[in-house]
């Protein structure tokens, strides 16, 4: 999309430095990534005291890590498949 905007100077100066990018496109461009990111984690808030999470923090906490570090140490072919079973093995998070 092409728009003309009139932006502060020495702001869009300090940005280019700091940053390292290379063309004003690219800090507005990252600066916008920027808002996204941070409203959205914003949003994540609102999920304060309405999540519930179910498993067994003991159960979790002695997860077969030992065991997925020896699989992986003792040359499992494919470690994707150990990488996903553990994923899988993690506490569901239910929305209330």
């Amino acid at each position: 999309m092409r728009t003309n905007v009139v932006i502060n100077d020495d702001l869009m100066a300090s940005a280019l430095k700091v940053s390292g990018l290379k063309t004003k496109k690219d800090v507005i461009e990252e600066g916008l990534k920027l808002l996204v990111q941070v409203q959205g984690q914003k949003a994540i808030k609102n999920f304060r005291g309405k999540l519930k999470w179910v498993g067994n923090l003991d159960e979790m906490r002695t997860y077969k890590l030992s065991t997925f570090k020896k699989e992986r140490h003792f040359g499992a072919q494919d470690h994707r498949y150990h990488d996903r079973d553990f994923l899988y093995s993690l506490p569901a998070i239910v929305v209330t």
